[in-house]
């Protein structure tokens, strides 16, 4: 017995359906989709890191190494992290994937976008919620490093609490509008040509679209049915957050319809540079000035730490201009993985004298010879 055409067509859909559901769940990274969610903070690093760079090499082995599960039996949340750890340097470190993350993000990965079957049948229902993005900006790179959690001001637009967005004194005010029958739209026929005649539906003028019209408007959002505000919201930024996180509150986002509900208010943090310290990723930079005499029989200093405390740096033996000392773990808080910290590099320059005496010359020739 044959099959028909259009029965044949919908089986090979499915099958190619269900073959997609399984690829999907099979060898994609694990899914995240939680705000401020990205691979370079992830690793900690920053977005212009080359994927061949060594210094992404040894991140990867370092954080691999400290949350791999042989070296945690049983722990679940350091499982979960060595999988995250994996799947972002998989992505970052392969050339052809991270020119697909740089561009499409996490669902150009998983092959979301250009999916055939979003194309034919036009894909998941797309959120037509404005979104209400403000910017706020940390006190300092310090906040970033400790995390801080505050209110903040939000200038915002919503329903009017009074007429509850009818933007009638009372509901007795709401009357049905004549012009459209209440059915919010017009049809107007329109002649294009000779014995031609079209039928265009509009939007009524005369009460917007709404279907009625007020008769006495609300005094205190004068008939809008929003009216303008200024909300606290309590902020918490997490320790190592990056400059340009997004926070997603939903359904806080200011409104011009009040016959729509509210989309979300997305604060993006903005993170000041610092006086002194220069962050790449998880990693801080800072500069070092120490004398001709440090630089040769050592030195020890201490530096301010965002943190609040200081950090000791020095060198026991000879260190060359332009050397680069690493102080382990004085970096900034990974954002995924607080307990993670970055190094500290400090840059080392070498002042010189701008003259020296008859007495030092013949010192320092002395001790060239004695080398």
């Amino acid at each position: 017995m044959s099959m028909s055409p259009p029965k044949a067509l919908f089986l090979l859909i499915c099958v190619l359906i269900l073959l997609g559901i399984v690829y999907c769940d099979e060898d994609q990274p694990p899914r995240n989709d939680e705000p401020g969610y990205d691979y370079y903070a992830v690793l900690g690093v920053p977005h212009d890191i080359p994927y061949n760079s060594p210094e992404l090499k040894k991140i990867y082995r370092r954080m691999s190494f400290m949350f791999h599960p042989d070296r945690n039996p049983g722990d679940t949340e350091a499982q979960r992290n060595f999988m995250e750890i994996s799947a972002a340097y998989e992505t970052l470190s392969d050339p052809e994937k991270k020119h697909i993350y740089d561009t499409q993000g996490p669902k150009g990965l998983r092959g979301e976008g250009t999916d055939i079957f979003s194309q034919l049948f036009g894909g998941r229902k797309q959120n037509t919620q404005q979104e209400t993005v403000k910017e706020i900006t940390l006190p300092n790179l310090d906040a970033a490093f400790t995390g801080l959690s505050s209110t903040v001001n939000i200038d915002h637009q919503g329903q009017c609490p009074a007429c509850h967005g009818t933007g009638a004194k009372s509901s007795k005010h709401i009357h049905k509008c004549s012009h459209c029958n209440g059915t919010g739209r017009r049809v107007e026929v329109r002649q294009l040509g000779p014995g031609i005649m079209q039928q265009v539906q509009t939007v009524c003028g005369e009460c917007g679209g709404r279907g009625q019209v007020v008769k006495k408007a609300c005094s205190e959002c004068g008939g809008h049915g929003v009216v303008r505000s200024t909300e606290e919201v309590l902020v918490s930024v997490k320790p190592g957050a990056h400059d340009g996180e997004k926070l997603r509150f939903p359904g806080m986002g200011s409104t011009n319809d009040p016959r729509q509900p509210p989309g979300d208010l997305v604060l993006v943090v903005r993170v000041p540079e610092h006086e002194f310290m220069t962050r790449r990723g998880d990693q801080l930079h800072t500069d070092l000035t120490i004398s001709l005499t440090e630089a040769l029989v050592g030195f020890e200093r201490e530096l301010p730490h965002l943190a609040g405390r200081t950090v000791k740096v020095g060198a026991d033996g000879v260190t060359v201009p332009g050397a680069e000392l690493i102080v382990k773990g004085e970096g900034m808080p990974n954002r995924r993985f607080p307990s993670w910290l970055g190094d500290l590099h400090v840059h080392v320059t070498v002042e010189f004298p701008e003259s020296v005496s008859d007495e030092q010359r013949s010192i320092i020739r002395s001790f060239g010879e004695s080398v």
